[in-house]
């Protein structure tokens, strides 16, 4: 039982380590969600992506090389 504690113990530990308490990783989650969706930056009027989901990737027939980083506009000149 201790033994047991005591790996559990430090398994805890490297992961803190390795994760900065004070910022999450909000990607994993979001690009995990359900729903289409992307998510930009209020840098205006680029209005850069800054994430999406999975599904927005499955319905656009894209990649995440292809979309995050660029210009909402830049993407979608039409729109």
């Amino acid at each position: 039982m201790s033994t047991i504690n005591t790996e559990h113990k430090a398994a805890v530990l490297a992961v803190t380590a390795q994760a900065p308490a004070c910022q999450p990783d909000f990607r994993l989650v979001f690009e995990a969600m359900s729903g289409c969706a992307a998510l930009l930056s209020v840098d205006a009027p680029t209005f850069t992506i800054l994430a999406v989901s999975d599904v927005y990737l499955s319905l656009t027939v894209t990649t995440r090389k292809q979309v995050v980083g660029r210009g909402v506009f830049e993407l979608f000149p039409e729109n």
